[in-house]
Order: structure tokens, then C-alpha cells, then sequence
């Protein structure tokens, strides 16, 4: 009631007695109620405080001749996943993979070029394609090529940073789908371990 009445505004308390460090206490405790309780009755509970992020990797010792997630930075419900090359072997030109993932439990945001692709070439001379998948979609489907040079990308880096944000508390595994590194002649890597992990919001 009394959180009612000081939202409503234009009433005054009229204690003559009441110490004005007993005010200030209660004034706490009325601001604490009223971030929890709403002014319309009924005991609605207003959540400021969001959802976090966690992520997991499948694995943590990387075989040569993989690509894996790894966790980037992350803020409140959003994380930053890196693609990284371990020990490539392949003078790789192109990168072509799907991410599946729970559309209920994160969505795709957007990604940052990565280093890998890069090597000895400007940034002009790599293509990124990352349509960001429809409402309701379950897989991210991600193209890189690298042209206009002879030279392949090879040993360890970041293909590419995609960022992801939970939009409720549970959890959903990232599995890479149809992965494959190529090289200029489209003759795909052999061998190639591709690992995911579990993004969990909470």
C-alpha cells in the first residue's frame, strides 16, 4: 500500500515522530519493493536482471587437424563463439559448414571476420556469406573463400566470430553439419576433426 501511495504521488506522510534515520531505512526498503512489486496490485515481479551465458566445449586438447568452437568475450545474454584451426595441414581456400542449434534456447546475432583466412592476403581478398537463418531455424549456414592469391591458409587461427544470445534459461548442444575445408580446386581435407559444444543460458 504504502508503495502504492508514494507512486501515485501528490500524498505526503505525516509522522511527527518517526526519526529521519528510521525515514531513510524505510525509504530503502520501499524502493527495494517497489523494483519487485508493481504499483497495479497483484504481486507482478519485474525481472532486471537478464539472462547469462555459459558455453562448453566438447573438447579442450585439440587434435591437429581440427576446427572447434572456443569461447570469445561475452556480455549479459550474448557470447561470442570463435571457429579456430588447429594445426591445419591443408593450404585451405574455402570453409563451408552449418551450425546446428536449438532456435528456443539462442539466436544467431552477427559475426566478425576472423584471422585464419587472412594469412598472407589483405582482407579484400576473403569472402564471408553468413545469412542469418529465418525465425524459427535451427542452423547457421556459414561460406568463406579466399581468392586472388596462390598461397593457402594453413596452421592455427580463427576462421570467423560468430556472436549468439540466449533468449531463455535451458540449454542446446552447437554441432557442426556438412563441414568441409577445401582447397583452391575444391578438393575437400581429409581427415578433419570439427568440434561443437553446449551453449547454456541461465
Amino acid at each position: 500500500m504504502l508503495g502504492c501511495l508514494l507512486c501515485d504521488g501528490g500524498m505526503e506522510l505525516d509522522v511527527p515522530h518517526l526519526s529521519l534515520t528510521r525515514l531513510g531505512r524505510i525509504g530503502t526498503a520501499v524502493s527495494a519493493a517497489l523494483i519487485m512489486v508493481s504499483c497495479g496490485g497483484g504481486g507482478s515481479v519485474t525481472d532486471i536482471g537478464g539472462l547469462s551465458v555459459r558455453f562448453t566445449p566438447d573438447q579442450t586438447v585439440l587434435p591437429a587437424d581440427s576446427v572447434s568452437l572456443r569461447e570469445g568475450p561475452s556480455l549479459g545474454d550474448t557470447m561470442t563463439l570463435e571457429v579456430w584451426g588447429e594445426d591445419i595441414a591443408l593450404p585451405t581456400f574455402i570453409a563451408t559448414f552449418g551450425i546446428r542449434f536449438e532456435p528456443a534456447v539462442v539466436e544467431f546475432v552477427d559475426f566478425e571476420p576472423g584471422d585464419f583466412f587472412e594469412q598472407q592476403a589483405p582482407s579484400t581478398n576473403v569472402e564471408y556469406t553468413v545469412p542469418t537463418p529465418l525465425p524459427g531455424a535451427g542452423r547457421l549456414n556459414v561460406e568463406i573463400k579466399k581468392f586472388g592469391t596462390p598461397l593457402g591458409s594453413q596452421q592455427d587461427g580463427v576462421l570467423v566470430k560468430l556472436r549468439f544470445r540466449v533468449v531463455m534459461a535451458g540449454a542446446t548442444g552447437l554441432e557442426f553439419a556438412d563441414a568441409i575445408l577445401a582447397s583452391e580446386n575444391g578438393g575437400a581435407a581429409q581427415g578433419v576433426t570439427w568440434l561443437g559444444g553446449r551453449l547454456e543460458g541461465f
